[in-house]
This record gives C-alpha cells, sequence and structure tokens, in this order.
C-alpha cells in the first residue's frame, strides 16, 4: 500500500485513495502506517502525504508492471474529474497536474504533451509565471520518454526543449536555457522547419547576450 500511495505526485485524499485502492482493510493499513511515522495525515483535510524519502524508497520497491498498473489506474480516475469552469489558482489545477504525472509515469508521453500544452502551459507559464514547476513537469517528460516518443514527434519534443529553455531562462538559468535553445534549434534544424531555426536563433541569442 505504501508503494502504491508513492505513485502520487503529491498529498491525497482519503478519498481518493478509498476509491483508487479500494479494500476492507485499507483504513487499518494506512493507521498503522501513520504509527510508523511513514505517512502523515492532515485530519482537517483528510489528506496523507510522505517524505521524500520514503515517497522514493517505497517507490523504488514497485515492480515495473505494478508500478505501470499503478498509474494507469491513476490516469482514469484523474481523467473523470470535472474539469474547473475557470481557473484561479495553482489549486484549481492539481487534479490536472496528477493526470499529467501519470500519464508520464505510465508511457502515454503523447497524452501527457497534449495536457500540458492544452490545460497547463497557458495559467503556469503565461498566467502565473510558475517557471520552476513547468521546468519540473517538462524535465520529467523527457526523462521518462527519452527516445521512445522523441522520434515519433520531433514537433512535440521540439516545443518541450523550447518552452524549457524559455522557463530556465526565467529562472536566470542561462547556460541551461542556452543547452536547451541549442537542441531545440539542431532538431529543427533536422526537421527542415527553418521559421522555427530562426525563433531558435532569436532566443539564443538573447540568452547569449
Amino acid at each position: 500500500l505504501l508503494s502504491k500511495v508513492s505513485c502520487f505526485r503529491g498529498s491525497m485524499d482519503y478519498a481518493v485513495l478509498k476509491k483508487v485502492f479500494p479494500s476492507p482493510d485499507l483504513d487499518k493499513a494506512l493507521l498503522d502506517l501513520r504509527k510508523r511515522g511513514l505517512l502523515q495525515y492532515a485530519g482537517e483535510s483528510q489528506r496523507y502525504d510522505m517524505h521524500p524519502i520514503v515517497r522514493h524508497y517505497a517507490y523504488d520497491r514497485l515492480t515495473i508492471t505494478d508500478r505501470t498498473g499503478a498509474h494507469e489506474r491513476l490516469v482514469d480516475y484523474f481523467e473523470a474529474v470535472p474539469k474547473p469552469a475557470k481557473v484561479n489558482s495553482l489549486e484549481d489545477l492539481t487534479p490536472v497536474i496528477e493526470l499529467y504525472h501519470h500519464c508520464v509515469q505510465a508511457g502515454q508521453y503523447p497524452y501527457a504533451y497534449s495536457i500540458f500544452n492544452d490545460r497547463l502551459n497557458q495559467f503556469l507559464y503565461v498566467e502565473s509565471g510558475e517557471y520552476t514547476l513547468c521546468i519540473e513537469l517538462l524535465e520529467g517528460l523527457l526523462q521518462a520518454s527519452k527516445d521512445s516518443w522523441d522520434d515519433n514527434d520531433p514537433h512535440a519534443q521540439s516545443w518541450v526543449l523550447n518552452k524549457l529553455a524559455l522557463c530556465y531562462n526565467r529562472t536566470g538559468k542561462s547556460y541551461d536555457a542556452e543547452k536547451y535553445f541549442r537542441k531545440q534549434i539542431a532538431l529543427r534544424e533536422k526537421m527542415g522547419y527553418m521559421p522555427g531555426v530562426a525563433i531558435g536563433l532569436g532566443n539564443l541569442s538573447e540568452v547569449l547576450i
């Protein structure tokens, strides 16, 4: 149970755990983990969380099959969560971010990209300037996908590289921004998409200055 709970990106509601991991012994098991200090519990909000070291250790104990299965189950759950009529805060996007996270971990990379592009980018990057969070999410996609998704969708990969470079530049990490702009330029040259190369060179020149 601890390993399955570690699949969540952050804290999680008791109601979600009860629905996603149904078991007559769930309450007893959760209480046991709390007594051992492996799960943290906020009674007023009924949310569970765990220390990052505990999360990392517990997650590593899952087999690849169990890990993928748990994330796929969570994709199904968060897909069914109603979309907010209007996004006013980062909290409103928590279910969408969880959906994105589980898509990445389940190997559903094109779907994860579309979620970020269509539902997260506007608020996180344009409206609220959550550049560090954007970096965390997009780096996770690049690290997880490696060659299995990138080669099949170079347009999406170049978009992710460009967005990462822009976010690193906004946070003052010029060397990281330069690295990703150069990767994006090289990929678009390979694609023969010269307008994208021109835009990338313009962005790169600003970083170098």
